[in-house]
């Protein structure tokens, strides 16, 4: 009877304690509906959202994803209003996405289309609590919405089908281990893969970092007249920022697939899609056929499929659209028909990049019959998504991390033990801690007693000598921690620098760590150095640059004193994401960031002249100079062309180098893994603690990344770095681009000496925010400072013309 009693008070005070909040979240001015954090789940979701019981929607971890939101108003609200996400980074700081909102009604419903500027996150763990707040000036004028979503580790590999559903997708997936054989997989299992879905144009993120967790996005035509107005509405005047979005993600490394057959004229239709798409579709040249005979090569030899009009209306045929390459994009073609086409030089599936990504198109309907109905299209998917960009598996890496809010990113994790591997400061080790904090016990303890109760005979003098002895042992602690570490502040920084001539662009990404000798929040803003990398940007330019935290993933909890930082959005200035204010770093702590930049080449200065070109009667071969006028002179510089090396030695600036081919059978993959070979052996202690390096381990080098699958084809756990990798530009049957590198630039020394030398590519903000009125104030301290270089050449099929 004691315990009934004891269970009806504790559910009464628990909904007395209700009643409070019930009546506050009604008498708020502004209800928040609905949150959804990432991309509506595509049908092949199996795992649901606790609160909603709805399939839960697809984002990454240590990501930027977008927040939908839905609000109600109820009452009349005087002052600007804004909506504000907060979530925690990988250090469990609370990281801030503040945009304003339109003027809402009294029993008006906002939907998130209807929000200006979108909401973005980047938590830092798959299972992060996440609070979306309203504020009408600085008060909050609505509840505070919290929910826990369920993410995906960074090795997961999220597929964007725009308009459709794509529930026609397949892809083979090995047996697992001691089934019979006789068995076979679940035929709408993805693996790691991961489907989602965009029906609706709101579904889309008007800035390019919105697509940052997705790894392929797929354009389809056929569906319906439904799709094919999701697709209008992306390239229409009226969702300009949310086409700019996909395009400048593209530029940056990411990955499209295009299907067109049956609304082949709705490409030809859209304006503003020539940038998106590397191929002509000439008016007259579709055709309409009762079969077709496809063929394509992949590692296990050349595969085939006929298609049939089993499954289309009685009279029907297939729609098949030959492809014209642009002869203003380096392509290639990866499916031509057995029968005759039209005209010389289409395709059914070219593949072009544009700037640092890949855009594939296939000429014929991926989501409608007879290809939706083909009864094993595992082979062609699996075909098409690997050359897409994709990596296929058994998916079970995605599971494993999953459960503890954790993550599988090697990657990641070598780069960060390396840049926290600051020069000058001493590492303590936790036995030599555990032995100062018994000493620390046994003098303010029994030494302190011993010492009054025997020699000063006055134990209440304890008063006095208790905190004197905690000063002085504190005091002397904090000065002999000092010596150890150091009262500087220590920035290690890494910065890549992709180059590209076909969009005349340079592309950058910074990652550095920053060692404060002091409690304090810093402001925070990376740029890159112009004119020398690069063209400054225009006055009132909307800002290129992204930066954030960096850190593997981990589940953790927040403090109850938590410390928070905000990303700056600033939509009238242009200014979305290009800074950080206020993020606190404790004393002897670090920090690590990364922030990716892009400037366009100035025709008039080129960073680069190249006459690289095809040899008559040479297709496979190129001839010619490349001349730099980069900002610094490049030694040990090699040229990879069809997987093949030139070896140029060194470029400086203002002298024209011609190609020496190297007389030797190695390729460009086996030069990268024994250079990475030849590296010497760094002690990295503090790293092997914290992010499990073993005692023979390489510093990690960037390489790694750059060129993943050509130097370890069977790597599946670089993570977010992965997006890095171009490796697919390296094969030979690329054959209308070159890569030119160049080995890792070291500097040292004053940061202030650093960001002037000739070797810099990028300066940091730490005091001022950048793009305001203030002038910088040079970086702080000492830096350590590795550039990497990558240029992408066209190669010029006519002699006697100069690339661009």
């Amino acid at each position: 009877m004691r315990l009934v009693t004891l269970g009806l008070c504790s559910w009464a005070l628990l909904l007395l304690g209700s009643i409070p909040a019930i009546a506050q979240s009604r008498n708020q001015p502004i209800i928040i509906e609905s949150v959804r954090v990432g991309f509506p789940a595509g049908p092949f979701s199996v795992e649901t959202d606790p609160e909603t019981n709805l399939p839960s929607p697809l984002w990454k971890t240590n990501q930027w994803t977008p927040i939908a939101v839905q609000l109600k108003c109820q009452a009349a609200i005087e002052g600007p209003l804004s909506l504000v996400v907060e979530s925690p980074d990988t250090d469990q700081l609370i990281a801030s996405f503040r945009v304003p909102l339109p003027p809402i009604a009294p029993g008006q419903t906002l939907l998130p289309v209807e929000i200006p500027q979108q909401l973005y996150a980047k938590p830092g763990s798959n299972i992060a609590t996440i609070t979306v707040r309203v504020f009408a000036g600085d008060v909050e004028v609505a509840m505070p919405y919290r929910m826990t979503p369920i993410g995906n580790p960074s090795n997961a590999q999220i597929l964007l089908a725009v308009g459709s559903k794509l529930g026609g997708i397949r892809v083979t997936r090995p047996k697992e281990a001691n089934a019979p054989e006789n068995t076979t997989q679940r035929p709408r299992d993805l693996g790691s893969l991961k489907l989602a879905s965009a029906e609706n144009i709101g579904d889309l993120p008007d800035q390019w970092f919105g697509y940052s967790g997705v790894d392929l996005v797929i354009l389809t035509t056929g569906s319906s007249d439904s799709e094919a107005g999701v697709i209008q509405q992306l390239f229409s005047r009226e969702n300009t920022a949310r086409r700019q979005a996909l395009l400048e993600w593209v530029r940056r490394g990411g990955k499209v697939l295009i299907s067109v057959g049956r609304n082949w004229n709705l490409i030809n239709a859209i304006p503003g899609i020539d940038e998106l798409i590397p191929v002509r579709i000439p008016a007259t040249q579709r055709l309409q056929v009762d079969g077709a005979r496809l063929l394509w090569n992949t590692r296990q030899g050349l595969q085939e499929h006929r298609l049939t009009t089993q499954g289309l209306p009685a009279g029907s045929k297939i729609s098949l659209v030959p492809l014209l390459p642009r002869t203003d994009r380096v392509s290639k073609s990866l499916m031509q028909l057995e029968e005759k086409i039209p005209q010389k030089g289409q395709s059914l599936v070219v593949q072009s990049p544009l700037g640092l990504g890949k855009v594939t198109v296939v000429g014929f309907d991926l989501d409608t019959p007879p290809f939706s109905s083909w009864s094993t299209p595992e082979v062609f998917w699996d075909w098409i998504l690997s050359e897409s960009g994709l990596r296929i598996d058994s998916g079970t890496e995605t599971e494993t991390y999953r459960a503890y809010g954790g993550d599988d990113d090697k990657g990641l994790e070598r780069m960060l033990g390396t840049l926290d591997e600051f020069e000058g400061v001493t590492v303590i080790g936790f036995g030599i801690i555990a032995l100062l904090l018994l000493i620390y016990i046994l003098i303010i303890g029994p030494g302190d007693y011993l010492f009054l109760k025997h020699i000063v005979k006055r134990l209440e003098f304890t008063w006095i000598t208790f905190p004197v002895l905690v000063v002085v042992i504190s005091v002397v602690a904090y000065f002999t921690a000092r010596s150890i570490k150091g009262g500087e502040v220590l920035i290690n920084k890494i910065d890549l620098v992709d180059i590209d001539l076909q969009t005349q662009r340079v592309y950058g990404e910074t990652w550095l760590n920053i060692f404060s000798p002091e409690i304090q929040s810093y402001q925070l803003g990376v740029t890159p150095i112009t004119p020398g990398w690069g063209m400054p940007a225009k006055p009132g330019s909307q800002s290129t640059t992204l930066i954030s935290s960096l850190g593997t993933s981990r589940a953790g909890s927040v403090s109850l004193f938590r410390r928070n930082y905000r990303t700056r959005v600033d939509v009238e200035a242009g200014q979305i994401g290009d800074a950080l204010e206020n993020v606190p770093i404790q004393v002897w702590s670090t920090k690590a960031f990364t922030a990716q930049w892009s400037t366009g080449l100035d025709p008039a200065k080129p960073l680069i002249v190249s006459s690289l070109r095809h040899p008559d009667g040479s297709p496979g071969e190129i001839s010619g100079t490349i001349t730099s006028n980069l900002p610094i002179d490049l030694e040990d510089v090699q040229l990879f062309y069809r997987n093949r090396i030139y070896a140029i030695n060194s470029l400086v600036a203002g002298i024209p180098v011609p190609l020496v081919r190297r007389e030797s059978s190695e390729v460009a993959a086996d030069w990268m893994r024994s250079t990475l070979a030849a590296l010497p052996q760094e002690q990295t202690r503090r790293a092997q603690r914290r992010y499990s390096y073993t005692q023979n381990s390489a510093p990690y080098r960037l390489w790694e990344s750059m060129f993943a699958d050509a130097i370890s084809p069977q790597t599946n756990n670089l993570g977010t770095l992965r997006r890095l990798d171009q490796s697919w530009r390296l094969l030979a049957d690329q054959p209308d681009e070159a890569i030119l590198v160049a080995k890792r630039i070291r500097l040292a020394g004053p940061s202030a000496e650093i960001e002037q030398a000739p070797g810099a590519v990028t300066q940091l903000w730490l005091s001022e925010l950048p793009g305001g009125a203030t002038p910088r104030t040079p970086a702080p301290g000492r830096m350590r400072q590795d550039t990497y270089i990558r240029i992408f050449i066209p190669v010029l099929n006519q002699p006697g013309e100069a690339s661009p």
